[in-house]
């Protein structure tokens, strides 16, 4: 992994590693590959994942849950990556925008931006592509409250 500051690097991947270990929802991001951490011009991360069964709708092409579940934590990663601080606390606008399948078997990259971190929100962008041939899976939008905690 390739990181412009490895505190901030470090603490966008122990959030992944505590949200994969903590919680039932966010068990099928175990086998995701963070591969980039950037905190200029804005909080950056890259990371990939072999989609697997557990990845899968029944007709074996990524389910969009998984695809709300990506642009979440990555997300969150890059706001993490952007001011190094993991007080995460609530959605509170999150839009997600389906173009493609991404089908069992292949390999999806994930990028997320954060786009704009401020005292009390953070707000993130996220886009899933297709490494074998680069098109557009899913492009998400999120906004975040930092949590007074």
């Amino acid at each position: 992994m390739e990181a412009v500051d490895s505190e901030k690097a470090t603490a966008a991947e122990k959030f992944l590693a505590h949200v994969t270990r903590r919680t039932n929802f966010s068990w099928p991001m175990r086998k995701m590959k963070v591969l980039e951490v950037r905190s200029k011009p804005y909080g950056y991360v890259k990371a990939e994942l072999v989609i697997e069964k557990e990845h899968c709708n029944a007709r074996n092409v990524l389910h969009g849950g998984m695809v709300s579940l990506l642009v979440d934590v990555v997300g969150v990663m890059a706001w993490i990556a952007k001011d190094g601080r993991a007080a995460i606390g609530p959605s509170i606008e999150f839009s997600t925008s389906f173009e493609r399948s991404a089908e069992l078997g292949e390999t999806i990259v994930i990028e997320a931006k954060c786009t704009k971190s401020g005292r009390s929100l953070g707000f993130t962008g996220t886009d899933i592509y297709r490494k074998g041939d680069g098109l557009l899976v899913a492009s998400g939008r999120h906004t975040l409250v930092r949590s007074k905690v």
